[in-house]
């Protein structure tokens, strides 16, 4: 996914509301306070953005993880714990690490999307990391796990179909992929959803990979490979290098298929 990108609990994250005393002048601590997660997010998201580097985003998760702030910075906060646990699940090699990460990434997500239902962020971090979790026990299994995922990815297509390059969609699309038949996966809902996303955004690498293979499972050789070899033209995203690089890199394994 384009990504144009302790374990922490939902009772976690009731505490991330700071209950102070009451002083003299109410409105100027507040404002403080706001102004001190504001900068907390500011720099954690600056840490993200050198994200190859995964020290980086371990200092960010700890940067977030020790955070506290009013309700709707709460928020903020743990949709970014999400995002940034279930990158790094995907990116490192310590097993512990990556079960870690997942393990916070899902609590964080059900957090965001408690205190913030109507907003997309929350939804896709936690449909993506329990998608994450499936796919690392080796098949994407259990109804309600699948079940759960879409319905997460489906809630981000009806609140903002453009988040993360329409990344839903490839999700969506993933989905139907690797699931097996007798659990709802479709190889042909597969490719109308990953065509879907690709009409949201036609520079979604990873969008543009997964329909490849989609393709490919559909027996559509020729799509695949004109779509495969279009992802090695693509000039990255400056933003999204990490993203494109993994990418490119099922794209040149799946033409090597071809």
């Amino acid at each position: 996914m384009r990504l144009k990108k302790g374990a922490l609990t939902l009772s976690c994250f009731s505490l991330i509301i700071l209950t102070m005393a009451c002083k003299s002048n109410s409105e100027n601590t507040g404002a403080t306070q706001s102004v001190d997660v504001a900068s907390v997010l500011k720099r954690a998201d600056e840490l993200y953005a050198g994200r190859s580097d995964l020290a980086r985003v371990r200092e960010a998760i700890s940067l977030l993880r020790n955070t506290e702030g009013a309700q709707e910075k709460g928020y903020d906060v743990a949709w970014r714990l999400a995002q940034f646990n279930f990158y790094l699940s995907e990116n490192s090699d310590v097993d512990s690490e990556r079960e870690n990460a997942l393990a916070e990434g899902i609590n964080a997500g059900r957090a965001a999307t408690a205190l913030q239902p109507e907003k997309p962020e929350g939804h896709f971090w936690l449909g993506a990391n329990l998608g994450r979790k499936a796919e690392t026990g080796g098949v994407l299994a259990g109804v309600s796990t699948v079940s759960e995922i879409r319905r997460e990815m489906e809630a981000v297509v009806k609140l903002n179909d453009r988040y993360m390059g329409g990344s839903a969609y490839l999700a969506l699309g993933q989905l139907d992929l690797q699931v097996p038949a007798f659990l709802g996966g479709d190889r042909a809902r597969a490719v109308q959803y990953l065509e879907k996303g690709v009409k949201v955004d036609d520079d979604n690498p990873r969008m543009q990979v997964m329909l490849a293979k989609a393709y490919l499972a559909a027996g559509r050789k020729e799509d695949a490979r004109r779509v495969a070899e279009g992802v090695l033209k693509m000039t990255p995203d400056p933003n999204y290098v990490p993203e494109f690089n993994k990418a490119a890199s099922e794209a040149r394994s799946l033409l090597e298929k071809l």
